[in-house]
């Protein structure tokens, strides 16, 4: 199913599990359909970038449960938190653009006048 529809899927399934024999299992199947076994965590998602970060700085072995889900819970409330000021920053920006913002756009609108009169030709 994932590889079928590689060109179209832009994320990646996480199959977690525990057995008697091996104790704790992650596999990450990203959209080419491959199984990769992961030690410790996996995330996935335009929030794991931020993510990675509070995992690497709070994540230990052997967690117990409630200590696991509170660092879940406290990591994905820091990554939405900041995924949702980075979206207002933006916002501001697109809004009230400062003088260099308006050079940027300018100089991008020029070279794609270049381009299509370039390939025009």
């Amino acid at each position: 199913m994932l590889y079928s529809n590689k060109n179209a899927l832009q994320s990646s399934i996480i199959i977690a599990g525990w057995d008697e024999k091996r104790g704790p299992q992650i596999y990450a199947v990203p959209s080419g359909g491959s199984l990769i076994p992961v030690e410790g965590y996996y995330g996935t998602g335009s929030g794991m970038a931020i993510l990675r970060g509070y995992l690497e700085a709070h994540y230990r072995n052997n967690m117990s449960y409630e200590e696991a889900r509170d660092l879940l819970l406290n990591g994905t409330r820091s990554s939405r938190s900041h995924l949702a000021l980075r979206q207002k920053r933006q916002l501001l920006r697109r809004q009230h653009p400062t003088q260099q913002d308006l050079q940027r756009r300018a100089q991008g609108r020029v070279r794609r006048v270049q381009l299509h009169s370039e390939v025009g030709a």
